[in-house]
């Protein structure tokens, strides 16, 4: 929703753009209809984040057909896909760094304070909240962080995983029956995304425990949460910065000019918008 609203909001910045949004209410068969729509409409360029990245073959190939420029986004189809077409762009995070920001950032925090090791043996015992099963971001994220707390010397127990599909509600249902067995043990909940640590928090304060928990997106709510001291800290998703890039490339594109002499600085056709941990200690900058 927060990128739906940057995108509109920027491209109001810019007389020359007409967007048009669609939602493909999470269908890879009604985004395909969508797509040759706003092909047959004659649009000049094609933004897309993919229902299903593996689905690039088929949306890649409308654009080719019509020789429009697309610009895919936050689902990453990966290298093969950009390659397949000339005009043919990503914009996105690195979910493999995002998870090693939030892994650092943990280690971080684990080894300055012998009081999260609530057992005393040595092992963080964790949970993870893991967002929609087969997304790459939700599938790297977490191994990303898990193997990263491995390099930073972290012994680990894991004692829950399950998939909350990035949803508040759903995470808080999940942790609430964590939480609700005895002898659980959770020492941290690590999350996927900041929606789903939100949940998580507010089940743990309902239930008067006090758990280091972590999320990803640097929403405005999970930021204000730890200048509070609740939320023990989130990862930068930079999703201005993403709606940012796919409005410019849109208006370059548009004017028959390539994104690659912008600003942006793009690697084969893609942009990676860098990731950055964020806690108490740094929270002022935000």
């Amino acid at each position: 929703r927060l990128m739906h609203d940057k995108l509109i909001e920027y491209s109001s910045e810019n007389p020359s753009l007409s967007l048009l949004m669609n939602d493909a209410q999470n269908s890879q068969f009604v985004q395909n209809k969508q797509v040759q729509t706003l092909v047959n409409h004659k649009v000049k360029v094609l933004a897309v984040n993919l229902v299903d990245p593996s689905a690039w073959v088929t949306v890649i190939g409308k654009a080719k057909e019509a020789n429009l420029p697309i610009i895919l986004f936050n689902k990453d189809p990966g290298m093969k896909a950009i390659s397949s077409y000339k005009k043919a762009y990503y914009v996105g995070s690195n979910p493999e760094e995002a998870g090693k920001a939030q892994a650092k950032m943990i280690a971080n925090h684990w080894k300055n304070s012998k009081a999260l090791d609530l057992n005393h043996d040595g092992k963080m015992q964790y949970a993870l909240l893991k967002g929609e099963l087969g997304h790459p971001d939700a599938e790297i994220r977490t191994k990303a962080v898990i193997e990263e707390l491995s390099m930073q010397g972290i012994k680990t127990e894991q004692l829950a995983l399950e998939s909350a599909v990035w949803n508040k509600e759903i995470a808080k249902n999940k942790v609430n029956a964590w939480l609700s067995t005895p002898q659980n043990n959770i020492e941290v909940i690590i999350s996927n995304n900041d929606s789903m640590a939100i949940g998580a928090l507010e089940v743990a304060s309902e239930k008067n425990k006090t758990l280091p928990i972590y999320g990803v997106d640097a929403l405005p709510e999970a930021l204000d949460l730890i200048r509070k001291g609740k939320l023990a800290g989130t990862v930068t998703n930079d999703w201005r910065s993403q709606s940012r890039a796919i409005i410019d490339f849109s208006r370059l594109l548009v004017k028959g000019k390539m994104p690659e002499n912008s600003q942006w600085k793009l690697d084969n056709r893609v942009l990676r918008i860098p990731a950055m941990s964020i806690d108490r200690g740094n929270i002022s900058d935000f």
